[in-house]
């Protein structure tokens, strides 16, 4: 779904695939190696993103987003949410910036991988709630399923 370029892909892609083909093996190996879902540029933002099932529930998510020409940040996500209670629960870790071109990409991405299935349940950082006619109008089962389409991570 975009968000709102109806020219990204001429316009925007080009730019960010040169940019992430410096990084593209590292990044694709990674996702192999950890059995993890790639995704490119979701709602045309400037990134790669890893997802994943987290064994403690919910989904995690590992994105590579492009911040200047020459260097990016990976940012850490997890989320779990609470169908009876109507509630979203979250976790963000401290984004991480490296330079393309000097970085050793590959241990940082392993020792964020690493970082965020550390994390426990109750470590949130965010509680939000008040979803309940939102998760109710798809219905429980729909959104429950969701989450089954996440890879399971391999260490």
């Amino acid at each position: 779904m975009p968000n709102g370029n109806p020219k990204f892909h001429e316009e925007e892609l080009p730019a960010l695939e040169a940019f992430f083909s410096k990084i593209a093996g590292v990044l694709t190996q990674f996702a192999a190696r950890h059995n993890l879902m790639l995704v490119k540029y979701y709602h045309q933002v400037p990134s790669w993103r890893f997802n994943f099932r987290h064994p403690k529930g919910g989904v995690a998510t590992i994105d590579v987003m492009k911040e200047t020409d020459d260097s990016a940040k990976i940012h850490s996500y997890w989320w779990l949410n609470d169908y009876d209670r109507f509630t979203h629960f979250s976790k963000l870790g401290e984004p991480e910036l490296f330079n393309t071109g000097e970085a050793n990409l590959d241990s940082l991405l392993e020792n964020k991988l690493r970082e965020i299935l550390s994390w426990e349940l109750g470590e949130w950082t965010q509680v939000a709630t008040g979803y309940e006619d939102y998760w109710k109008s798809y219905g429980r089962d729909f959104i429950e399923k969701d989450v089954e389409r996440y890879p399971e991570p391999k260490l």
